[in-house]
Order: structure tokens, then C-alpha cells, then sequence
């Protein structure tokens, strides 16, 4: 695990202090269609932090989610610019590698679609259509 808790049982595990930074925020929007009645819409956006070798071993986290509207399928959501910190338990924190970058899948029904957000220099729309 990359963490590298120590844990025992019966053990208490120490948590060092964590200084965290302030990033600006950045917006990924756009639209869902078609959208029905019985079959709504939602998006989750993902940031990788670490990049190891093969995809199967990244290190990714959902940064956000979001339900469409029910009615024009339209959804936004806010993200860091920054890239995601990470770091061995009680290790200096490092920047992930993708900084600004998300990839966004949407859902409706059973059906997926993916694309890439990119909001390190400003705002991005991301359009899907099933």
C-alpha cells in the first residue's frame, strides 16, 4: 500500500501533522443527452495522483459527482487546478502528476461515455452524447 500506515493490533498509530495548501478551483461543465424520463444522467470525475507502471497500478481519486438535470441534462462541478498531494505515512507530501487534469465519465442508464477535462488554465465543457 502506498500510505504505509503501521498498523498492530492494540497499537495506537501516530498521525503527524498535515499542512494543507489552498488551490483555485476550476469548473467542468456541460451537457447529458438525450436525457429521459426513466433514464437521467450523472457524471464522476476522477483525478489520477500517481502514475505507476500500468494503468492497473495508478493511484486515482474521484474528485467529483454529479447528477444531470433531470430535464436539459445539463451538470457542472468544481475541481482543483492543482495537482492532488500525496504521501508516505509520516513522509513529505509530493505533487501527483496531473495537475488540472481529470477524466470525466458519464452514465445514463447502463450506458458510459468518457472523456478528458483539462482545468489547469481556466474552465472546460465536456459534452456527451448516448
Amino acid at each position: 500500500m502506498f500510505t504505509n500506515v503501521p498498523v498492530a493490533t492494540g497499537a495506537a498509530t501516530a498521525i503527524p501533522a498535515v499542512t494543507l495548501n489552498t488551490a483555485k478551483e476550476g469548473r467542468i461543465s456541460g451537457n447529458i443527452s438525450p436525457i429521459t424520463a426513466d433514464e437521467n444522467g450523472s457524471v464522476q470525475v476522477l483525478q489520477r495522483v500517481i502514475d505507476k507502471t500500468g494503468v492497473t497500478d495508478d493511484v486515482v481519486i474521484e474528485a467529483a459527482f454529479a447528477n444531470a438535470d433531470a430535464t436539459t441534462g445539463d451538470y457542472e462541478v468544481f475541481v482543483p487546478q492543482a495537482a492532488a498531494k500525496v504521501a508516505p505515512h509520516g513522509g513529505p507530501f509530493l505533487a501527483g502528476d496531473s495537475g488540472g487534469l481529470y477524466a470525466v465519465t458519464a452514465t445514463v442508464g447502463t450506458e458510459t461515455r468518457a472523456e478528458e477535462a483539462s482545468v489547469g488554465a481556466g474552465d472546460d465543457t465536456v459534452d456527451f452524447v448516448f
